[in-house]
């Protein structure tokens, strides 16, 4: 979210009740220079959601995308992969909490 100042805007997730109702889960109140990632589209574990209206003010977002796709290892590629440990250097961040990584940090 790259600013506050407006009312209205959150994201609103729904939960399934029976088998074609659906009630409000929770909403995210849009937080300056924080971020939301969740599952999205077809995957089994996108959840419903909507942003709701903005009631007043104007609310500026970045919505981008994620996609991947697990490449096809061949024998060779695989027996290498599993046979040498893995090492690398700890980023500054890692062993900091999440909630230290708020905004502006």
């Amino acid at each position: 979210y790259l600013n506050e100042g407006f009312e209205g805007g959150s994201t609103r997730f729904f939960k399934r009740v029976g088998n074609e109702d659906f009630q409000v889960a929770g909403d995210v109140i849009p937080r300056k220079g924080s971020a939301m990632c969740f599952f999205h589209g077809k995957h089994p574990l996108s959840p419903l959601h909507e942003g709701s209206p903005v009631v007043s003010g104007t609310k500026y977002i970045i919505r981008s995308d994620v996609l991947y796709e697990l490449p096809q290892l061949g024998e060779e590629e695989t027996e290498a992969a599993t046979s040498a440990p893995a090492s690398a250097k700890r980023a500054d961040t890692a062993s900091r909490s999440f909630y230290d990584l708020g905004p502006g940090r």
